[in-house]
């Protein structure tokens, strides 16, 4: 499936980077899109994110991060 774009939502990873949530995609594990520093990654549910560090993972019980979380489920991801 492709990307679905979203008004991007704006939180900090764990390493206080600011994260940009731009898309979401229900069908692919890592569902959570964005962005760090303009370079693009992405987060499964539990806020990891793929192929990096740690401290660029993602809070998923931050309110807006949940609404996303929420939302791809809701969706069926």
């Amino acid at each position: 499936m492709a990307t679905i774009l979203i008004d991007p939502i704006k939180t900090k990873s764990n390493n206080g980077s600011d994260v940009e949530i731009y898309g979401i995609d229900p069908a692919d594990h890592d569902c959570i899109h964005g962005r760090i520093n303009g370079k693009k990654y992405r987060w499964n549910k539990s806020g990891i994110c793929r192929d990096a560090t740690g401290d660029l993972n993602i809070k998923p019980k931050d309110d807006d991060v949940r609404e996303v979380i929420e939302t791809i489920e809701k969706i069926g991801g």
